[in-house]
């Protein structure tokens, strides 16, 4: 049984960075609570992570924390913004 459908039964209710149910929209895009937070966090925090692997790891709702690096790519070519992120 494929994961992707248990998470939500419509394409448009699928967070497009990791295939999770969206909560609502977060920095331009429906997403999901975890990528919100995950993308808010980075941002805020200015992280910089390094992938370990080619950069081109899968992101899904299974292994989206195995790769900060390639799962904040992922955020941005996607299009979530960082305007309205406020610094500490």
């Amino acid at each position: 049984m494929p994961l992707e459908n248990d998470a939500c039964d419509l394409p448009t209710a699928c967070c497009p960075v990791c295939g999770d149910k969206v909560s609502g929209y977060h920095y331009g895009l429906p997403t999901c609570e975890s990528c919100k937070g995950f993308f808010k966090r980075t941002v805020q925090n200015k992280k910089e992570y390094h992938c370990t692997d080619t950069g081109a790891c899968t992101i899904d709702r299974v292994h989206r924390k195995r790769c900060a690096h390639c799962r904040f790519q992922k955020c941005l070519s996607v299009g979530m913004r960082t305007e309205g992120i406020s610094f500490l």
